[in-house]
């Protein structure tokens, strides 16, 4: 069978549940414009992708669920908190010539520009040497020069966690089965529901960029392995 998404099917498994759960967390809206989605409608659709998920194999599925949302729960926040630092260390040493070493020691200057587009390896790359490499006394000059020692905790705290997790997820990964023909025919009829939403209901987010951006399958997707 030939699948209609170019997604993995572990994948789009995921990214539909997410996709649903925005319709869900916006059904008031949604419905307005569009009435034949009101309840149990997205309630139904989204039972009808954890059924469907157990073609994936229902133990591994689950394993990379519970693995992907911890990822995400961490990773997301991790990302504003890179950012702020950035924004905060490039005003800081604007005019110290210590800018760049630092932001090399730090992973900044290989792995920064990958995180601004959601890599999730890049973020964990960037984590681990961030952490390795913050030492108490770069800490101290950092902060002297008006850095927050409480993002800096943050982000220090955040390689471990995000480590542990994206082994999680790789090894999840590595243990999904293939699917059946059955299988694929039920995931590319429910892409085409997903797919109808996504598209319907950016039209009706069009002025909120957003809320926009959580009905588009290819970003969700790309969130979860880019």
């Amino acid at each position: 069978m030939e699948r209609i998404y170019k997604s993995k099917d572990v994948e789009f498994i995921l990214a539909s549940e997410i996709i649903i759960d925005s319709a869900i967390a916006h059904e008031a809206e949604i419905i307005l414009k569009r009435p034949t989605w009101a309840n149990p409608y997205f309630q139904n659709l989204k039972t009808r992708i954890n059924t469907a998920s157990s073609f994936l194999g229902v133990d591994n599925a689950k394993q990379l669920r519970e693995a992907t949302q911890q990822l995400m729960a961490v990773i997301i926040p991790a990302w504003e908190d890179l950012s702020t630092f950035s924004i905060n260390i490039k005003e800081d040493f604007k005019r110290n010539p210590r800018l760049q070493e630092i932001l090399t020691t730090l992973g900044f200057k290989a792995h920064y520009k990958n995180v601004l587009n959601e890599d999730q390896e890049a973020t964990i790359e960037l984590l681990l040497k961030f952490s390795t490499n913050m030492n108490a006394v770069l800490q101290a000059e950092v902060t002297t020069a008006g850095m927050d020692p409480a993002l800096i905790a943050r982000l220090m705290g955040y390689a471990g966690t995000v480590g542990s997790n994206n082994v999680l997820q790789e090894l999840a990964k590595a243990n999904r089965k293939g699917i059946s023909a059955a299988g694929v025919t039920e995931f590319n009829a429910i892409y085409d529901l997903i797919i109808a939403i996504c598209k319907i209901s950016s039209n009706i987010f069009k002025k909120n960029l957003e809320v926009k951006e959580k009905f588009s399958f290819a970003k969700v997707v790309k969130r979860l392995n880019p």
